[in-house]
């Protein structure tokens, strides 16, 4: 799955998760914009947190020990580029 796939997905599952409370006479439009922003934010905070647990796991290996997990696992570019993505949505 591609980082923007993966950016989609997230937010998409946030959605009913991220909701925005006004009065009734807000229009649905703007309901809905504010419902995505919060489900791009909610994505984006928990992919920060990915992000964090792979540099902290990262800072307490060695510089071989990191280069093979870098060389096998591009996890934390991947997971950037995803945090990216959502930013651009």
């Amino acid at each position: 799955m591609t980082a923007k796939e993966k950016a989609r997905e997230l937010v998409k599952k946030f959605m009913p998760h991220a909701h925005y409370y006004t009065h009734d006479l807000a229009p649905k439009y703007q309901m809905d914009g504010e419902q995505k922003e919060n489900a791009e934010y909610c994505a984006e905070i928990a992919v920060s947190e990915i992000i964090e647990s792979i540099k902290k796991i990262h800072n307490g290996m060695t510089w071989s020990e990191r280069k093979q997990v870098i060389d096998r696992n591009v996890g934390l570019r991947y997971w950037e580029d995803v945090k990216k993505e959502i930013e651009k949505l």
